[in-house]
């Protein structure tokens, strides 16, 4: 009975920490507005690519390709991307501000056990743009056919597989 009192103490120590990690990482991720960016599966730019048959392609045509490949790296300095996406005729949608727990959780930093692997080459339709005082804080860029996500943010970087069905949590948001 005597170790079991000095190992309680000792117990309640190690969650209540393990618990302000877990916060932590999430607090590190913040934003006050989240704007999804997409373009359409048979979209027009693409069929007009296939008709080229991927030569003599336009400036436009060759950026197009270059982001949704994802040939384009993301960086949370890098301003310009709501350019590329306006520019390259990406749909915005702004979401409301009930959905930022739901949209934290899908994009912190936090691995779950699965590992899934995946042998589909992504095509980034949809772009997570996430915005604090109007300064970037964090990028995704999500493929939910391949259910591959990719987020940069000024703390952390990662790349999902569809592990832990956060690519279908983020569709149904």
């Amino acid at each position: 009975m005597g170790k079991i009192k000095y190992l309680l103490p000792l117990y309640f120590f190690t969650i209540s920490c393990n618990n302000h990690k877990q916060n932590t990482k999430l607090d590190k991720f913040t934003f006050d507005t989240a704007e999804h960016y997409s373009t359409e599966k048979k979209d027009s730019i693409i069929t007009a690519i296939n008709k080229k048959k991927y030569k003599n392609l336009t400036d436009f045509e060759t950026l197009y390709l270059d982001f949704v490949f994802g040939n384009i790296q993301t960086k949370v300095t890098d301003t310009s991307i709501v350019t590329i996406l306006e520019k390259i005729k990406f749909k915005k949608r702004v979401f409301d501000n009930s959905k930022r727990d739901e949209l934290r959780k899908i994009f912190s930093e936090e691995f779950c056990e699965e590992e899934q692997l995946n042998a589909c080459s992504p095509i980034y339709r949809d772009i997570y743009i996430f915005k604090k005082n109007k300064q970037i804080t964090g990028i995704a860029k999500v493929c939910f056919d391949c259910g591959i996500i990719t987020f940069t943010s000024k703390y952390y970087n990662w790349a999902r597989y569809g592990e832990c069905d956060r690519s279908i949590k983020l569709k149904n948001l």
